[in-house]
């Protein structure tokens, strides 16, 4: 590192307390790789003590061994009131409560690695008959182990910069207290949204998409909020909203995302009509922010998310990110969600979308998620075999009744999407020109 790295990591610290090594990793200046693998060329360096770092011993004590043993649960950061834990299972809402009955603090459950949180128990949280040994034998603790108490240690402060990304444009806020009231009319919703050129336009962009396959162009803001419906809308708006919030980051192409991100949603639109959920509201936006984790990691820590592999999917790229961050993109995207006041039940479906069957609230939307999210990665080879998705989704599509047949009426609307995917790109080029221009037609 360099002096001015240096003073900018102890100014981090002097605001927001931490080691200087896990300042310098938040600032991107190193990361935990790169640290664990000088350490491993030095002699003579106390490695168990630096292993220890990540959590301080106070921290540590408030959870006794024998729980985090039993519940799989491992303190990360106390600040004021809210201890920060990493569980395996962070639904499992009787634990959380007897951590809030035992402490006195706000538990604030994060999903971790699995394989991370119980090796650093099984660290931290030595056995009796281990913490007797001698100290010297314990000082060959190997890199790996360091490289784990890095990453649990720098969750926090991940969390800490996810949660202090920007807020919901004001526009947002407007809709949401207008449609709460049922005096609104969809003329008053168009003129709150015609406030924001941009918003106006990708609302006009989105309602011309096939998810919603209306017969006629719809051309005007007033005429796009009547078809949808209010709700609907709002839905929309929200997930146009949330997605441009980080057009501007180059880690990640964007465009790419923002096709990807509409195939998504109305595969999961479609998936809705096949298995018989219908209209469900919200649906379309839970397809389209299932990733926003990945914009989030690509906006707080570009350097980082641009060494995991962009064509990694599914489990593989949770596991990616996992070893980079010590969470995953659907953990971020639902720490996202929270901070902003989203619905639940959507923090619900972008935090399982490759887990539904963990998801309490609504497993079924959750389920049909994971169908279009699957569905909307596969490979133009994969594309031709609607088995493929018997093989990885056998779980969502038992959980929604979907036979043989359904599966193959899905890959033939998504031969029907994909014929117009170009169309969608070029789409969204000419609304993004627009935007520039201010020429939206409202």
């Amino acid at each position: 590192i360099n002096e001015e790295q240096l003073s900018a990591a102890v100014e981090r610290q002097k605001r927001e307390g931490g080691r200087i090594v896990q300042n310098l990793i938040a600032l991107e200046s190193i990361d935990a790789d790169t640290f664990t693998r000088f350490l491993s060329r030095q002699r003579g360096l106390p490695r168990v003590e630096i292993a220890r770092y990540g959590v301080p011993h106070d921290i540590l004590s408030l959870i006794p061994r024998d729980f985090a043993v039993q519940h799989e649960v491992f303190p990360l950061d106390l600040i004021g009131g809210n201890l920060t834990v990493g569980m395996v299972c962070p639904l499992d809402t009787a634990t959380i409560a007897q951590l809030n009955a035992a402490c006195g603090f706000k538990i604030s459950p994060v999903l971790c690695s699995a394989e991370d949180l119980r090796a650093s128990i099984e660290r931290y949280y030595a056995a009796p008959e281990e913490s007797k040994q001698d100290r010297a034998h314990e000082a060959e603790v190997p890199a790996e182990a360091i490289s784990v108490s890095l990453k649990l240690a720098g969750i926090q402060s991940l969390i800490q910069q996810l949660t202090a990304l920007p807020s919901l444009p004001i526009t947002i806020h407007k809709l949401r207290e207008a449609i709460d009231d049922p005096q609104t009319s969809a003329k008053e919703i168009g003129g709150i949204i015609a406030t924001d050129p941009p918003l106006a336009a990708k609302l006009l962009s989105i309602a011309n998409s096939p998810a919603y396959g209306f017969p006629h162009q719809i051309t005007s803001v007033p005429l796009a909020v009547s078809l949808l419906g209010l709700n609907e809308t709002y839905s929309v708006a929200l997930s146009a909203a949330v997605v441009d919030l980080f057009k501007g980051s180059p880690a990640i192409d964007f465009k790419s995302f923002w096709v990807r991100s509409m195939l998504c949603g109305t595969l999961c639109k479609i998936i809705a009509r096949v298995s018989g959920l219908g209209a469900t509201p919200g649906i379309f936006t839970a397809g389209i922010l299932l990733d926003i984790g990945r914009l989030a990691f690509a906006e707080v820590a570009p350097q980082r998310y641009a060494s995991v592999d962009p064509n990694l999917r599914g489990a593989d790229l949770v596991a990616a990110e996992e070893r980079v961050f010590g969470i995953a993109h659907p953990e971020a995207g639902y720490l996202l969600a929270s901070a902003w006041g989203l619905p639940d039940e959507l923090g619900e479906t972008i935090r399982f979308h490759h887990t539904p069957e963990y998801a309490q609230l609504n497993r079924s939307i959750a389920s049909l998620a994971a169908i279009g999210n699957m569905m909307a990665f596969l490979t133009p080879e994969e594309r031709k075999d609607p088995g493929c998705l018997s093989n990885t989704c056998a779980r969502p599509l038992a959980e929604l009744h979907l036979n043989e047949d359904a599966t193959v009426e899905l890959f033939d609307e998504l031969c029907r999407i994909l014929s117009s995917e170009f169309l969608l790109q070029r789409k969204w080029e000419s609304d993004a020109r627009r935007h520039d221009e201010s020429e939206v037609v409202l």
